[in-house]
């Protein structure tokens, strides 16, 4: 038996703290939490601006105007054929029911030059009548008048010919 010097007993080691969950993942979670809403804002947002192209594009007032322009043919002999729609379109649309409203501006593209369809309509019981309709060509001041619209008491333009009325 050794009665001699005992050493004193080893504290137990000091437990580590432990990192948070925050501490751990803050270089992925901040950039996530500013991003995700940016992200999720510019999807709601162009999702609604191609909604109302889509509204705009398939109005009655833009397949006309779009129907009349590249049927003229002072405008085909202006622009050069075929004469194309851009994917966009401005302007404002509004129909409730039978009734409505519409200016627009409808940017077009021929092989020679490009132009805007501006159009004016409104809509009553049902049917569109135009107000105003024509293009104006990049790099040309005067527009081109797409309405042929004759007053009952006069004869046609020379442009606009006479319908027969005997039909």
């Amino acid at each position: 038996m050794n009665y001699g010097y005992v050493p004193p007993p080893v504290p137990p080691p000091l437990p580590v703290p432990q990192a948070t969950w925050f501490s751990r993942n803050w270089k992925w979670f901040i950039p996530t939490v500013i991003l995700v809403p940016i992200l999720l804002i510019v999807f709601l947002g162009s999702i609604a601006v191609f909604a109302v192209f889509a509204m705009i594009k398939s109005s009655d007032p833009y397949h006309h105007a779009l129907e009349v322009a590249s049927q003229d043919p002072r405008v085909v002999q202006k622009l050069g054929a075929p004469i194309v729609p851009a994917w966009y379109a401005g302007g404002s649309i509004n129909q409730s029911g039978s009734s409505g409203y519409a200016n627009l501006l409808i940017p077009v593209k021929g092989q020679l030059h490009s132009a805007t369809v501006f159009v004016i309509a409104r809509k009553s019981e049902g049917t569109w009548n135009y107000q105003r309709l024509g293009i104006r060509i990049e790099g040309e001041t005067a527009s081109i008048n797409l309405l042929r619209m004759t007053p009952p008491n006069q004869s046609p333009t020379p442009e606009e010919p006479a319908e027969d009325e005997d039909k």
